[in-house]
């Protein structure tokens, strides 16, 4: 049988991203081959079948997050930040330092939550992540499995870590493999997919309202201060 080949356009459509996506998944990420050039025009095309598979397999792999999720993973970003879990200068740290490490941090969370809900659909293993504040390094993001209701420990270190969804390598510091406290027996490699402004969606609406207020009571203001 013939393999039937999409244009870029095709493709496209047949999976139903949006262009960016398709873009970053394929130039960025290195989700999918393309068949070679043709004509030297610079053109890509695909094999719909090789799409078909990335798209069965992107959808398997894929975990929606709710917004109790994207709470809880906030507040442990938060407490991480204003408990000095790691050192900043808070005194001269802009404001854009700061979304910077909530939004890294609010990642890293979201990634391990994803993989707790992937064990859990695919597999039915329901493990208990890590969710405290310690002095200490806490090398593994899995502490416990979960069994008729019994807490065991993992028998292999595992670490979870996260990165921009267009992302294709994991690349691991040097420190997490040259300290034994740090070095996990595997890695599982998350891309958690929220815009970097969510702080500022979620209190868009409260700014909003200070904005306006403030834009209506100014003038009032203005006209007592003219009319006395």
């Amino acid at each position: 049988m013939q393999a039937e080949i999409l244009t870029r356009a095709e493709a496209i459509e047949f999976l139903g991203l949006d262009p960016k996506i398709f873009n970053n998944f394929f130039q960025s990420a290195g989700e999918f081959n393309c068949l070679p050039r043709q004509n030297n025009r610079g053109r890509y095309y695909f094999d719909k079948t090789v799409l078909q598979d990335w798209r069965n397999s992107f959808e398997w792999r894929t975990i929606e997050l709710d917004i109790d999720d994207y709470s809880l993973c906030l507040d442990f970003a938060l407490a991480q930040h204003f408990r000095g879990y790691v050192l900043a200068d808070w005194g001269t740290a802009r404001q854009r330092e700061f979304g910077q490490k909530i939004t890294n941090w609010v990642k890293g969370q979201l990634a391990e939550v994803a993989v707790k809900k992937f064990f859990e659909k695919e597999f039915g293993v329901v493990v208990e992540l890590d969710f405290e504040i310690h002095d200490d390094i806490v090398p593994q993001d899995i502490i416990a499995v979960v069994e008729n209701g019994q807490h065991r420990n993992p028998k292999i270190g595992v670490g979870i870590k996260s990165s921009k969804p267009k992302s294709a390598y994991l690349v691991l510091s040097e420190n997490e493999i040259t300290i034994q406290e740090r070095r996990s027996d595997i890695y599982i490699f998350c891309r958690p997919d929220i815009p970097d402004d969510h702080l500022l969606r979620i209190t868009k609406n409260r700014i909003v309202e200070l904005v306006l207020g403030r834009s209506l009571i100014v003038p009032n203001q203005s006209r007592k201060a003219e009319s006395g």
